[in-house]
């Protein structure tokens, strides 16, 4: 009996691409039909894939695996395989959730943990500071009373000594009737 890639590789539980690649690599021999499709004899399969697959009575491949299951009268159920996959990430779920439960549940504490010391930490600075009556405030000082400018031949005198506030100090004062 003759497989086709496809058929071969649905048989033994492999890639198609897997098959090809052996066709192309020398690995295994087959021929191509009409529709371009890889044919590959059974006892070429055989030859290929000894720890894979073994022909049956009416000249059928079957996988190594399925022909023991048949020996002992226990069939393979694929959809088992899956329920134990299944089962399995069923269980490392749980086991996530309940880590991230918990680590939940420790940041919480520990955020609680934290406002409770801040809440004690601003009491005892309270009660160390004295916080309950306010601070008098600093009087403000006295501004000084103004001193004479002292300066070269009283250029810096106070502004109160000036006769004419406008006048610069490089014109001397004139005196008699034109004076101001």
């Amino acid at each position: 009996m003759k497989y086709t890639a496809t058929q071969l590789a649905t048989t033994l539980g492999i890639q198609t691409s897997t098959v090809t690649r052996h066709i192309k690599k020398g690995k295994l021999t087959a021929a191509k039909n009409d529709n371009g499709e890889y044919e590959i004899d059974a006892a070429e399969i055989v030859r290929a894939y000894p720890d894979r697959a073994t022909v049956g009575d009416a000249g059928n491949i079957a996988r190594q695996g399925a022909m023991q299951d048949e020996a002992t009268g226990e069939q393979a159920d694929a959809t088992a395989l899956w329920r134990m996959k299944l089962d399995a990430a069923e269980r490392l779920l749980e086991e996530r959730e309940r880590t991230i439960d918990d680590l939940r549940h420790r940041l919480d504490a520990e955020a609680e943990a934290r406002r409770i010391e801040g809440e004690e930490r601003r009491k005892l600075t309270a009660i160390l500071t004295d916080q309950s009556r306010k601070p008098e405030p600093e009087p403000e000082p006295e501004p000084e009373p103004e001193q004479a400018r002292k300066g070269w031949r009283g250029f810096l005198r106070p502004a109160s000594s000036w006769q004419g506030a406008l006048r610069p100090r490089c014109i001397p004062r004139l005196k008699g009737p034109l004076a101001p």
